[in-house]
């Protein structure tokens, strides 16, 4: 029986392909898929300047056939590998996507033996600008980080299918995209992860609930559709076993590459977020999934190799979630209380040495313990020193003209 590849292209135009017989399988605005048989080894061409595409992939039966392929677009070459962050429901394996950072004209696929079918799915996806977000003071701390939501990045692409499916987060689930490292325009980059998701695995949405790109941007993931927030939306990240997780992917490959440090400071923001909301402990570990009799006992905070049969996400990522677990578990130390945060909260911390405090301003002044209760309340002078040495050592809330500020007495 002959062996199947799909090879999957996102892009936009009319295929011509040299001398070759195809036949279009599915074609829409965003999508079009071509088969063709490829019984030799021997080159397929696929050169007409009538269509752009902006990323491709690879989904094969067999990963030793996927190591032989070469692809080629614009006379610039590809060796492809197994994605394992996805999980095709037709016993195939998906390569690496690779998003180009400007739309492709030419394409080639040079097979080194009887390959037999090969599908061609070709995605295109409308180039954005790519715009971080302003990190203002106020997103400091345990709040939730700023994102780019999806009526920005999905502008102009197709919707997600309706009715998504909320669910409590238990687990935390940290992913790489698997996707070239060279993209710099990222708000691109998640357009194209959206049609590879949805057009190529056939999914509802875009697989994960969030999405960090190595600038630190942060895109909101699957579209909640007012089923629940955004963080408690069940996704397609975690080989079927996505209830009570939320999964945030980072946008390209670390299995031979440093994450960025502004990438790794969001994801560190958005799960210090989520944990103190769902007031998690990131050195704990549960069972899951819950009530099944092969449950595992997962990490609150993990890597998707915690919990499938995967190297995501990548070596570089996965060697610092231990790391992480401890710097979340510290810095959970000092977030406020809930119902205490304002909107002009600033989050700075005054280590407090011999009971001492110097205040910079004159005004009523408010000490709040990590309950909430007042435990000072009078009026300063600005520059005075205030004596707390009737406090015993720990962490304290200071509110002072709207401003709001920890201090730690030790």
């Amino acid at each position: 029986m002959n062996k199947i590849i799909v090879l999957c292209l996102f892009l936009h135009g009319f295929l011509c392909a040299n001398a070759q017989n195809y036949k279009v399988i599915k074609q829409n605005e965003f999508c079009k898929i071509v088969e063709i048989d490829a019984k030799t080894a021997i080159q397929y061409d696929f050169v007409n300047g009538n269509f752009n595409y902006t990323s491709f992939s690879i989904n094969i039966e067999n990963e030793n056939i996927l190591l032989n392929l070469v692809a080629i677009s614009n006379q610039k070459s590809y060796k492809l590998k197994q994605n394992k962050d996805i999980t095709l429901s037709n016993e195939f394996i998906a390569s690496n996507v690779q998003i180009f950072n400007e739309p492709q004209s030419d394409f080639s696929l040079k097979t080194a033996g009887q390959a037999g079918v090969v599908v061609v799915c070709f995605f295109y996806a409308p180039t954005l600008a790519h715009t971080p977000p302003e990190y203002a003071l106020g997103s400091a701390g345990c709040m939730e980080p700023p994102t780019i939501p999806q009526s920005v990045w999905r502008a102009g692409l197709p919707a997600p299918l309706p009715n998504p499916t909320p669910t409590a987060v238990a687990h935390t689930v940290v992913h790489h995209t698997a996707s070239n490292n060279s993209v710099t325009n990222y708000t691109d980059a998640v357009r194209n992860i959206y049609l590879y998701h949805t057009q190529t695995n056939g999914w509802d949405d875009i697989g994960y609930n969030y999405l960090v790109a190595p600038d630190g941007t942060i895109f909101t993931g699957r579209d909640p559709q007012g089923a629940a927030t955004q963080d408690n939306i069940r996704g397609a990240h975690f080989c079927a076993k996505n209830t009570n997780t939320m999964g945030v992917a980072l946008i390209g490959d670390y299995m031979l590459q440093e994450p960025d440090s502004n990438m790794m400071k969001s994801l560190t923001k958005l799960l210090l977020w989520k944990l103190y909301k769902e007031q998690l402990n990131p050195s704990d570990s549960t069972l899951h999934p819950v009530a099944d009799p092969n449950a595992l006992l997962l990490p609150v905070v993990c890597g998707h190799q915690d919990g499938c049969a995967t190297d995501c996400p990548g070596t570089f990522v996965y060697n610092k979630i231990v790391n992480l677990r401890s710097k979340l578990a510290a810095e959970l130390l000092l977030c406020l209380p809930i119902g205490i945060i304002e909107n002009n909260f600033v989050n700075l911390v005054a280590i407090i040495d011999q009971k001492k405090l110097t205040l910079r301003q004159k005004g009523l002044l408010t000490i709040l313990n990590t309950q909430g209760a007042t435990v000072l309340r009078t009026a300063t002078q600005a520059n005075q020193v205030l004596d707390l040495s009737h406090l015993p050592q720990g962490i304290y809330i200071l509110k002072q003209l709207g401003v709001v500020q920890k201090i730690i007495i030790y």
